[in-house]
């Protein structure tokens, strides 16, 4: 059996590295944020909790990352709206496709585990981490 290449930590993860975060965000720990920061800034501080990974998709609407859940100790996937100026109703869409994920169990639909907000009045999901190839890498490797 081979070890996984991205295995779920088993301690606290570390501290985040300064190198791979703007100056924004190593000013913004207490919370709160300026409104010209980042994601990468924003995504650090999501409810202390959620340390931003690499993007993993990408839509019309919001962008996912992989990151660390600190609290719980785990790989989730974090979605996030992309524009921090988003309207109105961007955000009451992604609070009303947030809600009904979180409401349905379906082996093939990711278990939602947090929803919230950005300093910035952004929102966030996390979910379950599904790990494996997308259906596009399939057909590529076809």
């Amino acid at each position: 059996m081979q070890a996984d290449p991205n295995p779920v930590p088993t301690q606290a993860a570390p501290p985040i590295d300064p190198q791979t975060v703007d100056a924004t965000a190593a000013q913004t720990f207490d919370g709160t944020a300026p409104p010209h920061a980042t994601v990468s800034a924003l995504a650090t501080l999501v409810a202390g909790r959620y340390e931003l990974r690499e993007k993993i998709a990408e839509g019309g609407m919001g962008a996912v990352h992989r990151a660390i859940d600190r609290k719980l100790t785990r790989e989730v996937a974090l979605k996030l709206v992309k524009n921090p100026d988003a309207s109105d109703n961007t955000r009451r869409r992604f609070h009303e496709e947030s809600r009904i994920t979180g409401q349905l169990q379906h082996p093939a639909i990711p278990p939602v585990h947090d929803l919230g907000e950005l300093p910035d009045g952004r929102p966030y999901l996390a979910m379950k981490l599904i790990k494996g190839r997308t259906l596009t890498s399939t057909a590529l490797s076809s």
